[in-house]
């Protein structure tokens, strides 16, 4: 059964979003991982529009749109595309087998606690919403801490071959370099695995505003950060 779809098949795949989004970029990568046709658009008639809010409630991206059925949550779109696209890639991103199911799973459902510790930084700096705090620095590197020894277990962050895990979690890893988080210096397994990610064409191919975003930025308030 052929699962690409193109634009005259009803059930062509739609990505409402942006790749500045996180959460849309790491849906982007897996189709892209899976070599998914689709779409990538914002919502019709814009954000919080009348149209987008049926879709979504919260009135938040990405929405995948699969004919007419509409998922919601970027990890909920990643889980989708896995079950019922899993024939269009030769890999396999979410073993069958118990011992590796697990932490991915665990891994994949943890990212969301580095995506909150990293989210309020950016958004201070990139749209002057307040200093960043010493608080949420510490938060961040917590956070990072835990997933550099996640990174000295395994090749990959959840077992010894790439999962969901390593592609929901790249976005928000990307988005540290970008604060101004040393991840060569203070996180040496992680900037490894950074390295690796960054190499694939699923992610060479979806990098929003590449030359920008994969470079470290100055953020106020991390001018101090290499004093914690």
């Amino acid at each position: 059964m052929n699962l690409k779809n193109s634009n005259n098949n009803p059930n062509h795949l739609f990505l409402y979003g942006s790749l500045i989004s996180p959460n849309t970029w790491r849906v982007a990568i897996l189709l892209k991982e899976k070599n998914i046709e689709y779409t990538l658009d914002l919502p019709p008639k814009g954000l919080k529009s009348k149209e987008h809010l049926q879709w979504n409630e919260r009135g938040q991206i990405p929405i995948l749109k699969d004919g007419d059925i509409i998922v919601n949550e970027s990890l909920a779109q990643m889980l989708y595309l896995q079950n019922f696209y899993s024939e269009s890639d030769s890999s396999s991103l979410l073993p069958n087998e118990k011992s590796l199911y697990g932490p991915i799973m665990a891994r994949l459902l943890e990212i969301n606690n580095l995506t909150s510790a990293y989210s309020p930084i950016m958004f201070k700096g990139l749209f002057g919403q307040g200093q960043v705090t010493r608080e949420q620095i510490t938060i961040l590197l917590q956070e990072l801490t835990r997933w550099e020894k996640y990174a000295q277990k395994s090749t990959w962050l959840a077992t010894e071959e790439i999962s969901l895990a390593d592609i929901a979690a790249f976005p928000a890893i990307a988005g540290c370099v970008f604060v101004g988080i040393s991840l060569e210096k203070r996180f040496p397994k992680l900037f490894e695995w950074y390295k690796r990610m960054s190499e694939r064409p699923s992610i060479q191919n979806t990098w929003p505003f590449k030359e920008t975003f994969s470079m470290p930025h100055s953020i106020p308030g991390l001018s101090s950060i290499e004093s914690f």
